[in-house]
């Protein structure tokens, strides 16, 4: 009997390969990568801002209750468990309000790059840093002139870097959303116990 389609083993099926793509394909491709990356880089800073604006809240309310939280700290009219309880509540939103800052910092300024950075990436046609280093004589000059192969390779490198930096963004934001919703709580319940 011989074999169908169906009872050939996976591993004897043969491998169908598509076509490699085109060079001008591969540059819209990591072209449209790079220009999503730079997309996911705004947005990373857009999702960040409601973590300022929430601390700078937390800022108003410490104005508004510091009496009763100062009356907490200092025993008066609490018990010592309770004034302890604060100390701590108070200890943990400080570091984690902190912690929550420094990770904005770290999504809105990423990794600076070091001055001459038009060397350090090869006089990038595709990076501002680079195309700004330039006059805008030699910028014209060397986009009409470009060598396709140089092209390519420029784009996938800033691609990649792009990418790294998009990655580190996202990661940022997610941290400073998690400390900042510990020291939210921690600030909750320091506010809770001073009312009591």
């Amino acid at each position: 009997m011989s074999a169908t389609p169906e009872t050939v083993g996976r591993e004897e099926r043969p491998h169908h390969h598509g076509r490699t793509p085109a060079q001008w394909q591969r540059i819209e491709h990591h072209t449209r990568t790079l220009d999503r990356a730079i997309r996911i880089t705004q947005m990373s800073d857009a999702k960040v801002a409601p973590v300022l604006a929430l601390h700078v809240s937390l800022a108003a309310v410490a104005v508004t209750q510091g009496s009763e939280v100062g009356r907490l700290l200092r025993g008066e009219g609490h018990a010592a468990f309770a004034t302890m309880a604060g100390w701590v509540l108070l200890g943990l939103y400080m570091v984690t309000a902190l912690v929550a800052s420094f990770f904005v910092v770290v999504v809105y300024v990423p990794t600076a790059p070091k001055r001459g950075a038009a060397r350090t990436h090869m006089n990038s046609l595709f990076y501002f840093d680079d195309i700004q280093a330039m006059t805008a004589d030699d910028f014209e000059h060397r986009s009409i002139h470009m060598d396709i192969d140089v092209a390519e390779r420029d784009v996938i490198r800033q691609a990649h870097t792009v990418s790294r930096i998009a990655s580190e963004k996202l990661i940022g934001v997610q941290r400073a959303y998690l400390f900042s919703a510990i020291a939210l709580f921690a600030w909750m319940l320091l506010i809770l116990l001073a009312q009591l």
